[in-house]
């Protein structure tokens, strides 16, 4: 297929921006998310004060110059003659119209967008937008598709928008170069730091557009927070929940078997979607979304009656995951523990896994310092930072601990059925867990 080849040639050559995760193998938005929320927690280590700009582009998809695209493949990505022929050809003659009812609208040619629905159209919107980051130095750019976040960051407010307004305009350029319109009504920005005092304005003037600043925003699916405790974004977990559960509830006739299969395919996915993501939340925030998970399974499945008499240690925790795994089902600690075992894996031994997140682990034996023989295939545990608090909820010390601690060697990532053996060691590596990681240490 064309987009096998494309993509090859960008993997080959490594043309892809490194923090460009959508619509690419072994990416995907917890990825994203996980390099966005790292970032946050270095910047308050530090005690520095962030600015966010959610950038929302007006049809980016539908609205796309063929005529810049093209350019672009030829003279930046090394297309060749064939290949850029055959792609302006892929752009030509096409048309559509409008039914309502029985009325058809006149037919009318298409000359800006790439074709949605398709395997190549995503794929060369990844390759229209690719070169905005290296337009925008000045920035942490982190983007999804047309989901484009800009970081910076500065020791104080006033300096932070005075570096803000001397590198913004090469984003409003490279649009304009590109013919690209920006909602600004949509645009938000969030402001995020642990200093005291900080005056920060309702809205910020860029290039005569009022963009609204806010303290939370919904990126990918997950609410995030100035103050990184995820409350928002657990109530609304609850309430979907919630409403799935009460179109249940007059059916408790219903086979187990049936119930089970509702709770798998209406209920789970919320927990588990971006559920690696837990490394970042406080402790009370996991202890809610325990509460919620056991709730559900009291309702649908009839194992309450014997919660009391085991639920009273760590040890106790694995009886009754022992216990739910006769469904096919987990603990709660226990689901998570498997999912970050398994997402962690997949960045280190994946060939194509996010090279941002894959490159920020160093193992001892590549330091060339002293360590002992049992320490040398271990991983460096990062500094927590300066101030000792927010360092410990980033991506690189949590995983970095986590493996050492819990999976014991990089080296266990190559056995052979990895899944597997994560799932049926599920019990060991939860104790494991609850050692290193208090927020894990949950009751019940």
């Amino acid at each position: 297929m064309l987009s096998d080849q494309i993509k090859q040639h960008l993997n080959d050559n490594d043309l892809l921006f490194n923090s460009q995760y959508g619509f690419r193998s072994c990416h995907s938005c917890e990825s994203a998310l996980h390099d966005f929320l790292s970032d946050m927690n270095k910047l308050l280590s530090e005690r520095k004060i962030g600015l966010y700009f959610f950038i929302d582009f007006r049809k980016a998809f539908d609205l796309v110059p063929t005529d810049i695209l093209i350019f672009k493949l030829k003279y930046g990505y090394g297309f060749d003659d064939d290949s850029i022929k055959l792609l302006t050809d892929y752009f030509k003659n096409r048309s559509q119209f409008v039914k309502i009812g029985n009325i058809i609208s006149i037919i009318c040619q298409v000359l800006l967008g790439v074709p949605q629905g398709s395997v190549l159209g995503p794929l060369l919107f990844l390759l229209f937008i690719n070169d905005l980051p290296y337009f925008l130095k000045m920035f942490l750019s982190i983007l999804f598709a047309d989901d484009t976040t800009l970081a910076q960051s500065s020791d104080d407010y006033d300096s932070l928008l005075k570096k803000f307004y001397n590198s913004i305009g090469n984003l409003t350029k490279w649009c304009r170069f590109n013919k690209v319109d920006i909602n600004w009504k949509k645009s938000e920005i969030m402001f995020i730091s642990n200093k005291q005092n900080t005056i920060i304005p309702e809205f910020i003037d860029i290039d005569g557009n009022q963009v609204k600043v806010v303290s939370e925003f919904k990126l990918l699916g997950i609410i995030i927070d100035n103050k990184l405790n995820f409350k928002s974004n657990t109530t609304k977990i609850k309430r979907s929940i919630n409403i799935r559960l009460y179109a249940i509830q007059k059916l408790f006739q219903l086979p187990l078997a049936v119930k089970i299969q509702f709770l798998k395919t209406f209920i789970l996915p919320y927990f588990d979607y971006c559920a690696t993501l837990c490394i970042y939340f406080p402790k009370s925030i996991i202890q809610k979304l325990a509460n919620l998970y056991n709730n559900c399974i009291f309702k649908l499945l009839d194992v309450k009656s014997i919660r009391d008499s085991i639920i009273n240690s760590s040890d106790d925790f694995n009886k009754w995951n022992s216990l739910l795994e006769k469904y096919g089902l987990n603990g709660f600690q226990h689901r998570l523990i498997i999912r970050l075992a398994i997402y962690i894996q997949k960045i280190f031994c994946y060939t194509n896994s996010p090279s941002k997140l894959a490159n920020c682990f160093t193992v001892n034996n590549d330091l060339n310092k002293s360590y002992n023989l049992r320490n040398l295939l271990e991983l460096k545990i990062p500094d927590k930072g300066k101030y000792n608090d927010y360092g410990e909820d980033t991506f690189e010390y949590f995983f970095s601990k986590f493996i050492n601690t819990v999976i014991n060697e990089i080296i266990c990532f190559r056995i052979g059925k990895y899944k597997r053996y994560v799932k049926e060691n599920s019990n060991i590596l939860h104790l494991k867990t609850l050692k290193t990681f208090n927020r894990f240490d949950l009751k019940f």
